[in-house]
C-alpha cells in the first residue's frame, strides 16, 4: 500500500499560555478523532506520515492552555492525496 506524507503548517503564535496542540483527523469531516498531541507547537508544522492515496482526509486542531483549557476547534480542512506518476519507464 502506497504512502503519502502531508506537512501540516501554521503560523507561529507567540502566546505563552499554549502549552499544546492538538491534531484530529479522520476520513469524514464529522468524525474526526485524535490523532497527534504536539508538546512544543511553536515549530510551526507537522508531518502525518500515514496519509494513504485517494482517499479525502480532514484535520482539525486545538490548543491546551497552561491553565487546562482547551480552545475551540479550528475550521475542518480537508486535503485529496493523488497517487504519484511513475515517471520511470522500463
Amino acid at each position: 500500500v502506497s504512502q503519502s506524507r502531508y506537512k501540516l503548517q501554521w503560523e507561529y503564535n507567540p502566546d505563552k499560555r499554549i502549552e499544546k496542540m492538538q491534531i484530529y483527523k479522520g476520513y469524514n469531516k464529522e468524525n474526526l478523532e485524535l490523532f497527534g498531541v504536539i508538546t512544543q507547537p511553536v515549530n510551526g508544522e507537522f508531518t502525518d506520515k500515514s496519509a494513504g492515496i485517494r482517499r479525502e482526509i480532514f484535520y482539525k486542531v486545538n490548543f491546551i492552555l497552561t491553565d487546562g483549557t482547551e480552545t475551540p476547534f479550528t475550521e475542518v480542512l480537508s486535503k485529496t492525496p493523488i497517487e504519484p506518476i511513475n515517471t520511470e519507464t522500463p
